[in-house]
């Protein structure tokens, strides 16, 4: 089963992109996961400097997938209610420069993403 989130580091510069492009980069709980980790690693990364958050095929991200949206733990609320870096409530900030490179449609949750790391 191929990674759904790709990480690529060339000097300081991390590329950060989304690989579901059979779903259009819909967001699953394993991508998900896998973003927050992701975003994590740059985060605590001193030679990393910037990250650019982009999506593989012809969509940036066609937002949650609506088909794996079961509870997350023991949290009081779906998966996609509990807060994580990829959301906006998180708490968790990026203090490095973040750029959303938009390669295609950007629906619902997609949106959120690529705004919470500072893209526009």
């Amino acid at each position: 089963m191929p990674d759904t989130v790709l990480y690529d580091k060339d000097g300081h510069i991390v590329t950060i992109t989304y690989n579901r492009p059979g779903r259009r980069n819909a967001i699953n709980r394993r991508m998900r996961e896998a973003l927050n980790a992701a975003w994590l690693r740059f985060r605590d990364d001193e030679d990393a400097w910037v990250a650019i958050l982009t999506g593989s095929g012809k969509a940036f991200c066609a937002g949650a997938d609506v088909k794996d949206g079961g509870a997350a733990g023991t949290f009081a609320g779906t998966f996609w209610e509990k807060p994580t870096i990829n959301s906006f409530e998180s708490g968790l900030e990026l203090f490095k420069p973040t750029i959303a490179a938009v390669n295609g449609p950007c629906l619902g949750y997609g949106l959120a993403c690529q705004h919470s790391t500072g893209g526009y």
